[in-house]
């Protein structure tokens, strides 16, 4: 009875010294940060979204003054409903998802969508 005791304890501390995580060499703060950022970037664009950023067109009106550009391909979308204020900031970088429509547009040289979702991106 006792050998069955010992024998349940030695593999109680093997199975409990097997499953603690291994120290591997130390990383610096700031690679954690880039690693994070990259795997964000890449779970971003699997779920559809595009890299943009807001331009604003001073001289015209609404709905034409803010406008989004996608950063690969240099198109400019005019989005369906006006940008909410936290969005309206010239040169801001934004996470877009978007699905193109079949009207005309109101602003030169855009294309009307309706925006899916969008985000603030660092």
């Amino acid at each position: 009875m006792n050998l069955v005791k010992i024998v349940f304890v030695i593999v109680g501390i093997l199975s409990l010294s097997a499953c603690c995580p291994k120290k591997n060499k130390t990383s610096s703060p700031s690679d954690q940060v880039v690693t994070i950022e990259k795997n964000s970037e890449m779970e971003m664009s699997e779920e559809g979204f595009q890299k943009a950023s807001i331009v604003h067109f001073e001289e015209e009106k609404a709905p034409c003054n803010y406008l989004i550009e996608i950063e690969d391909t240099k198109l400019l979308l005019e989005p369906q409903k006006e940008l909410d204020a936290e969005f309206k900031v010239a040169k801001s970088m934004v996470w877009i998802k978007y699905q193109p429509q079949r009207r005309m547009s109101t602003c030169p040289n855009s294309q009307p969508v309706g925006i899916i979702a969008i985000e603030k991106r660092n």
